[in-house]
């Protein structure tokens, strides 16, 4: 199971399948089952059938880096609001 070694390979945004598939084949090859399950679903978590490349790589990076997932910015304040509290 995941813990010990980490994917620093590539930022998130560059990770391809191949990554993935050698990483998990390389370190991991018991969770190659679930990754082909996750794989295979949307965001929600539902079977779709067909590939998500960005589910799968956010389920990997959950799973074998999480410092890798990209962080929400934080929303700027609207000068009508910042002005109406001044």
């Amino acid at each position: 199971m995941a813990g010990k070694v980490k994917f620093t390979a590539k930022p998130f945004k560059k990770i391809t399948l191949d990554d993935m598939c050698d990483f998990i084949e390389e370190h991991y090859p018991e969770d190659k089952k679930w990754f082909k399950e996750v794989a295979y679903q949307d965001k929600d978590g539902k079977d779709i059938g067909r590939y998500n490349h960005l589910v799968a790589v956010r389920k990997f990076c959950e799973r074998y880096n999480k410092d890798l997932l990209p962080v929400a910015k934080e929303k700027p304040v609207p000068a009508t609001k910042r002005l109406a509290d001044w």
